[in-house]
C-alpha cells in the first residue's frame, strides 16, 4: 500500500465516523427533544450521545444550529415520504392521509420539534424553502383526491397545512399523558373532508407569502 492510498483509506474512514457520529447526534437530538423540549442543554444531549461537547460544537457551533438540524432531519423525512406518495398510483384518499398524517406525527409526537417550528426558530431563513415544497407537495396530493372525489371539493393546501398545525397544537396540553390522542382530532378532521355532507365554508381559502422571515398568511373573505 503507498502512502497514497492509506492517507485516502485514512481520510474515508475519518469521513465515515464523522457521518455515523453526526447521526447518532441528530438520533439522540431528535429523541431527547421529543422528550424535554428545547430548554435540554447540550451537554445533557452529547452525554445521551456518548459524544463529547468539543465534538458536538465542532459540527453545530450552537444549540439553535442542531435543533434547527433536527428539524430539517425530519421535515427531509417528511418531503421524501410526500415524493414517494405523489408518485405512486395507489388510492388518492389514502396518499392524502398518510401525508396529513405524518406531518401532525412529526410535530405532536415531538415537543422540541413542534416549539421550534412554531415558535421562534420557525421564522429562520432556513425554512420557507420546505414548508413551499410541502404545500406543493400537499396541493398535489389534495388535487388527486377531490378528481377522486374522496374529499370536498372547497378544500385547498393551504388549508390542511393549517389543519395539520391545529391538530397537533389541540393535542399538545395532553402529549405527556397521551401522545398520541392527535389521531383523534386527525380522524375528526378526515370525517370533516368529506365531500358527502359539505356545507359552505367562510371566506375564501388562506395563500401563502414567503418572506426572508418565513410563512405569512394572507386571507380574504367574502
Amino acid at each position: 500500500m503507498t502512502a497514497d492510498t492509506a492517507d485516502g483509506a485514512s481520510t474515508r474512514r475519518l469521513r465515515a465516523d464523522a457521518e455515523r457520529n453526526r447521526r447518532v447526534l441528530l438520533d439522540t437530538a431528535a429523541r431527547v427533544l421529543a422528550e424535554k423540549g428545547l430548554d435540554v442543554p447540550i451537554s445533557y444531549i452529547a452525554r445521551e450521545a456518548g459524544l463529547g461537547q468539543g465534538t458536538v460544537f465542532r459540527r453545530f457551533p450552537s444549540k439553535e444550529n442542531l435543533v434547527l438540524a433536527v428539524v430539517m432531519d425530519q421535515l427531509g423525512a417528511l418531503v421524501e415520504l410526500g415524493d414517494t406518495l405523489s408518485s405512486d398510483e395507489s388510492d388518492p384518499a389514502e396518499a392524502l392521509h398518510r401525508f396529513l398524517s405524518a406531518g401532525i406525527q412529526v410535530v405532536a409526537e415531538n415537543r422540541g420539534v413542534c416549539e421550534a417550528v412554531y415558535g421562534s426558530m420557525g421564522a429562520g431563513p432556513e425554512l420557507p424553502a420546505v414548508y413551499r415544497r410541502i404545500v406543493e407537495i400537499m396541493d398535489d396530493l389534495v388535487s388527486r383526491a377531490r378528481s377522486a372525489g374522496a374529499v370536498r371539493a372547497d378544500i385547498t393546501a393551504e388549508d390542511l397545512v393549517l389543519l395539520q398545525r391545529g391538530v397537533a397544537q389541540a393535542a399538545a396540553p395532553l402529549r405527556e399523558y397521551d401522545p398520541q390522542l392527535w389521531r383523534r382530532y386527525l380522524d375528526l378532521v378526515w370525517d370533516a373532508l368529506s365531500p358527502k355532507a359539505a356545507g359552505q365554508l367562510y371566506g375564501n381559502a388562506p395563500t401563502f407569502a414567503w418572506g426572508s422571515t418565513g410563512v405569512h398568511t394572507d386571507t380574504e373573505t367574502e
